[in-house]
């Protein structure tokens, strides 16, 4: 009977305890000053205060002047309403400290309490003892970042500028424009090409985000460079995330060059007034290359050219094109939503013309057709005819147009669905296009 009385208590005892320890936990968040009521060394608790205490706002004001009277021992009423002076927030801080010697948020705050003095040294050696301990102290990180940026000092303004974008979400719109200054100044951007080199987890966010805040077009192409011969070079989406930029921005010149110089060797044999027109090899999906975006109630693939028929020409027949591939559109029954396939074109002013060929069998009340306009205004340039109907052998087609000297620096030729009403998005079949070409017109 005893023994079971005294397992009872015991009992009762640690459940008070882990119920009293949870409670004052959840006050320590909540209300401060509260849980040191019950407990007067409680570190969050002491932390929390301190942090509000040096927080600007008038809310903080009036919360940290009720708990200094009770830290103090003084009332509510000889507290009045002054904030607790930095001292007696140091020396919540240091009590924390007492019981968890090792706490970074701790230093932190005593480092803040520095740098409001003045005593700059003192707040950089206690700003980096938060680091050391914690790099999720975030506030730590950042002041170590900028004093490290204003004594030019880009390595380790580079290693916090990295610490805080790997351990905060949402700190692309302080950091990178940072970043972007220590890449544009000639004794930093070094440092900056070294850490993107390490290929850190949010490259690709610092590549979009960097757009907004360099004061040159060319300086993500200089860091993109630098990537080239690494083990881990640009990918796809850096590239066209710098190109889009660039052609929204309407230089063309300097987005067709920065192109270029990804290009493979073999690729840079293949360049010329169109890109990749026959289609053999698979395109980047950047603008100088093919653009394909899925649809609705349509497919389209680059695939392996049918075989030839009886109904091709002797021409087709001789060349036997078995191993090469063609573009390969098919729609199903209904309506659909064909986003153009197109490509981004560099002519100089002057007389071309388009040709390819193409083989299937289109049913609608319109098809598709092949269409130049100017990407600075969208003004057309020249169309093919349309490709409707049957077409058992392959069939060439071609269209002239001209490039004004004027107003048209780029171009953008397209594949479309010709319909002008949903009625006529109603299209059903397939059709294959090979050997686009373009040459220019002898004057």
């Amino acid at each position: 009977m005893a023994r079971r009385f005294l397992m009872l208590s015991s009992g009762m005892a640690l459940v008070w305890l882990v119920a009293s320890k949870s409670f004052v936990a959840y006050l320590a968040i909540t209300a401060p000053d509260k849980a040191l009521r019950i407990s007067s060394s409680n570190p969050t608790a002491l932390l929390n205060l301190a942090d509000q205490a040096l927080a600007p706002s008038g809310a903080a004001d009036a919360a940290s002047t009720e708990q200094a009277g009770v830290l103090d021992g003084r009332s509510k009423a000889a507290a009045g309403s002054s904030r607790p002076s930095d001292q007696q927030v140091a020396a919540w801080v240091q009590t924390a400290l007492a019981n968890e010697p090792f706490n970074a948020r701790a230093y932190r705050i005593l480092g803040e309490i520095a740098d409001r003095s003045g005593d700059l040294r003192s707040a950089s050696k206690l700003m980096s003892a938060a680091a050391r301990h914690s790099l999720h102290e975030s506030k730590a990180a950042y002041w170590l970042m900028l004093k490290a940026y204003e004594q030019r000092d880009f390595r380790t303004a580079t290693y916090y500028a990295d610490v805080l974008l790997r351990t905060q979400e949402q700190a692309n719109d302080h950091i990178v424009p940072l970043l972007a200054k220590i890449a544009e100044d000639k004794d930093g951007t070094s440092e900056v090409k070294a850490l993107l080199r390490t290929n850190p987890p949010w490259r690709r966010q610092f590549f979009a985000a960097l757009l907004n805040s360099v004061t040159h077009a060319r300086t993500p192409l200089d860091l993109l460079l630098s990537l080239q011969d690494s083990p881990n070079p640009p990918t796809t989406v850096e590239l066209r995330t710098y190109l889009d930029f660039l052609i929204d921005h309407q230089f063309y010149d300097l987005a067709y060059s920065a192109w270029l110089q990804f290009l493979s060797a073999d690729d840079l044999q293949r360049v010329g007034f169109l890109f990749n027109g026959s289609f053999e090899s698979m395109p980047s999906g950047l603008p100088f290359d093919w653009v394909i975006t899925p649809g609705y109630g349509v497919t389209v693939d680059i695939a392996e050219r049918p075989p030839l028929t009886e109904f091709d020409t002797v021409a087709d027949r001789t060349s036997e094109k078995r191993n090469e591939r063609a573009l390969f559109i098919e729609f199903g029954y209904g309506r659909a939503e064909f986003p153009p396939v197109w490509q981004l074109l560099m002519l100089a002013p002057g007389d071309y013309k388009l040709s390819g060929q193409y083989q299937g069998q289109l049913q609608g009340r319109r098809g598709l057709i092949w269409r130049t306009d100017c990407a600075d205004n969208g003004s057309q340039l020249g169309q093919s005819d349309m490709l409707l109907g049957v077409a058992p052998g392959w069939k060439n087609f071609e269209f002239d147009f001209n490039v004004p000297k004027t107003g048209c620096r780029a171009q953008k030729l397209q594949l479309i669905l010709d319909a002008r009403s949903a009625s006529e998005q109603i299209i059903s079949g397939s059709i294959w296009i090979d050997d686009l070409k373009i040459v220019r017109k002898k004057p």
